[in-house]
């Protein structure tokens, strides 16, 4: 007679088999739980090198304060007040007069900024909400005045 040969899996209790399962399965957690740091480690090492390497850009901001030519235009009275202001208002902490790396030229007309691509995006949404102000409030004004000609 031949003695046949069985699988060797009746020689494991079930307790080895969830052990087994629980150490595979604590692996993958630790695996996953690994990866996620080292993927948020590497992103905050991108953000750090972006935010560090500076660049020039100009903004055409003329429109942006009072003219003699175009009064009303803006609220402000010049172009340096506009700058005084974007560097209060702007990333405070990042500018060379606070030990930041960024820095502003004026040009007639414009600004030269000398920021990271971070603090670009953030300089031209201010721009952008400052000249959306500047837009609403010249709409008030005129619907005033049409008003106040209509009720003569």
């Amino acid at each position: 007679m031949t003695k046949r040969v069985g699988f060797p899996w009746p020689r494991f209790g079930i307790a080895a088999l969830m052990v087994l399962i629980f150490y595979s399965a604590g692996a993958f957690v630790g695996f996953g739980f690994g990866l996620v740091k080292g993927v948020d480690a590497k992103l905050d090492k991108r953000i750090a090198a972006m935010r560090s390497q500076v660049y020039p850009c100009s903004y055409r901001v003329h429109d942006l304060w009072t003219q003699a030519s175009s009064p009303g235009m803006g609220d402000l009275e010049s172009q340096e007040e506009f700058v005084s202001e974007l560097m209060n208002d702007v990333c405070r902490d990042r500018w060379e007069k606070n030990g930041g790396p960024c820095s502003v030229g004026v040009m007639p007309g414009a600004i030269v900024i000398f920021a990271s691509s971070i603090d670009h995006e953030i300089v031209r949404a201010y721009i952008e909400g400052r000249r959306k102000q500047i837009a609403v409030v010249t709409r008030e004004k005129w619907s005033n005045t049409e008003t106040t000609a209509s009720d003569s």
